[in-house]
């Protein structure tokens, strides 16, 4: 979904999904989280002023992408709306790479039990709502619930009539 850049186009996205998804079908969205771009980008690479300065920022430092930039970034606040329009479930969402992108130079010299360390962290806080804007990508697991439209009978369950 990053590399769409307006609302209605990753509504559509998240609908074209929802059709071609049988019922209780299981739907994965891939996102890229505002707050770890302003966090390294913006801050880290030091190009926060230049980003306020070119209007790429909103006055709570919402991200503002277009085609040229290459990423969309995105707040949890946006991703439940966009599920919303959809008409689609959260299963769960979680942060794929948690602080991982923070921390390159140090996981990378790690030693195997300390990783392993690392890992179970990771796993044991992937889900915290508090945590997940801070991670460069989400996932987002969506489930396309039944309907009667999407009722399908199965051959057991007709009665012949005489």
């Amino acid at each position: 979904m990053y590399h769409l850049y307006t609302l209605e186009d990753k509504v559509k996205a998240l609908q074209e999904a929802k059709r071609v998804t049988k019922p209780s079908g299981v739907i994965l969205v891939a996102y890229c989280m505002n707050e770890y771009s302003v966090l390294t980008y913006g801050f880290k690479e030091n190009n926060i002023r230049d980003c306020i300065d070119n209007g790429k920022l909103t006055d709570d430092f919402h991200v503002i992408s277009e085609p040229k930039d290459l990423y969309d970034y995105v707040r949890i606040e946006d991703i439940n709306k966009l599920n919303e329009e959809a008409g689609l479930k959260r299963i769960k969402i979680i942060a794929a790479d948690g602080p991982a992108n923070y921390m390159r130079q140090v996981i990378n010299v790690m030693d195997e039990e300390t990783f392993q360390a690392f890992l179970n962290y990771h796993f044991s806080t992937c889900e915290r709502p508090d945590l997940l804007g801070a991670s460069a990508h989400t996932l987002d697991i969506l489930i396309k619930e039944s309907s009667e439209e999407d009722a399908v009978i199965e051959p057991k369950e007709v009665e012949l009539l005489d």
